[in-house]
C-alpha cells in the first residue's frame, strides 16, 4: 500500500479569516430565508460589495486545495460527511471555500473547479440553500430532481437523501442554516407548533 505524501500537496489554509459572529436572532434567519426566495435570490449577489464580486466572501477564506481529499475533509467539517469524486482527471481541480459562520446561521461560496460527483446521503442537522453564480449543477433531493442553473436555485431538505454532480466552472453561494433553528422560526413565525419542516427543492430565480 503505497504512503500518501501530504506535504507535496498543493493546499492553503486561512484559520486567521475563521470568524464566529455575535448570536443571530430569529429575525435574521428569517430574513435570510426570504433572500432565498426567487425574488431576493435573483439579487443575493448584486448585493455584495463589489471589491467581492470576483470571488465572494475573499476576505473570510476557509481553504484552497487542488486535493481531493483535503477538500472532502474541510468541507465535511463545515458541513456533514459526504463522498466527493471527480468524473474526469483532465479538468483542473481547483477546490475553495470561503465561510462566514454563525451560532446556527452560515454563509459560504464553494467552488471545485472540475466536474465532480456529491453524496452526502442526508444532511440530517441543516437546511442548504444553493444559488449558483456560475455554471450548472444536478441536484436531487429525495424524489425531485433540479438542473441548477443561474436561473434556478436549490434548497436541500435534511431528511431527504441527496445527490449531486457539479459540473466544471460551477460556483455556488450556500446558505446554511441550523434544522431546529429553523423550525422555531417557522413556529414563531406562524403561532403553531410545527413539525417536519420541508420545502420545494427548485427554486425558480427569473419568476417575478
Amino acid at each position: 500500500m503505497r504512503k500518501k505524501c501530504y506535504a507535496r500537496r498543493e493546499r492553503k489554509f486561512y484559520p486567521e479569516n475563521e470568524i464566529t459572529l455575535p448570536r443571530v436572532s430569529k429575525r435574521h434567519v428569517a430574513r435570510a430565508l426570504l433572500l432565498a426566495q426567487p425574488r431576493g435570490a435573483r439579487h443575493a449577489f448584486a448585493m455584495l460589495p463589489q471589491a467581492e464580486r470576483g470571488s465572494p466572501l475573499d476576505r473570510f477564506r476557509c481553504f484552497e486545495t487542488a486535493d481531493v481529499d483535503e477538500a472532502r475533509y474541510v468541507v465535511g467539517r463545515n458541513f456533514c460527511s459526504h463522498r466527493l469524486e471527480r468524473c474526469s482527471s483532465r479538468d483542473r481541480f481547483d477546490a475553495r471555500q470561503n465561510r462566514i459562520a454563525g451560532n446556527r446561521v452560515s454563509l459560504n461560496y464553494v467552488r471545485y473547479g472540475a466536474d465532480v460527483t456529491i453524496e452526502p446521503g442526508e444532511l440530517s442537522d441543516f437546511y442548504l440553500i444553493q444559488i449558483p453564480i456560475a455554471g450548472r449543477a444536478e441536484v436531487t433531493n429525495g424524489r425531485h430532481s433540479v438542473l441548477s442553473t443561474p436561473a434556478v436555485a436549490t434548497i436541500l431538505n435534511p431528511d431527504w437523501e441527496t445527490r449531486m454532480r457539479w459540473h466544471s466552472g460551477c460556483e455556488k453561494l450556500l446558505l446554511q442554516v441550523d434544522r431546529s433553528y429553523l423550525h422555531e422560526v417557522a413556529a414563531e413565525m406562524s403561532g403553531l407548533p410545527v413539525g417536519p419542516v420541508r420545502f420545494r427543492p427548485r427554486l425558480d430565480l427569473e419568476e417575478p
